[in-house]
């Protein structure tokens, strides 16, 4: 029977941390130098984040602030309301270049 080792908190807020990092970046960076070029970049980016806000959020032992809370929780109803748009082409690389797409007020948390 395997069991499940506790992860250490800083190395889920380093994780956190990488994966707005990641939204931050430029497209250039985010298309090269983030994730493999097998993968959605876009989705990846969506999924890493939402993967450490989930295990930030719900946590008190990690004790955030009310703006770090409010913050993160901007970026994730951004996100998901993207994600429920329907809209493919929000989910291209193409669509994280334009300056005129949803991905630019995902990145500030807007």
């Amino acid at each position: 029977m395997s069991t499940i080792e506790p992860i250490d908190p800083e190395v889920v807020l380093t994780r956190l941390k990488c994966s707005l990092q990641g939204l931050a970046a430029d497209s250039f960076t985010q298309s090269t130098a983030i994730f493999p070029s097998f993968v959605v970049i876009a989705d990846e980016l969506a999924l890493d984040f939402d993967n450490w806000f989930g295990a930030v959020i719900h946590n008190p032992a990690f004790n955030l602030t009310e703006l770090q809370r409010s913050a993160l929780s901007a970026i994730d109803s951004k996100l998901d309301a993207m994600s429920s748009l329907k809209n493919p082409d929000l989910w291209t690389e193409e669509a994280l270049a334009k300056d005129e797409c949803a991905w630019p007020d995902a990145y500030v948390g807007q």
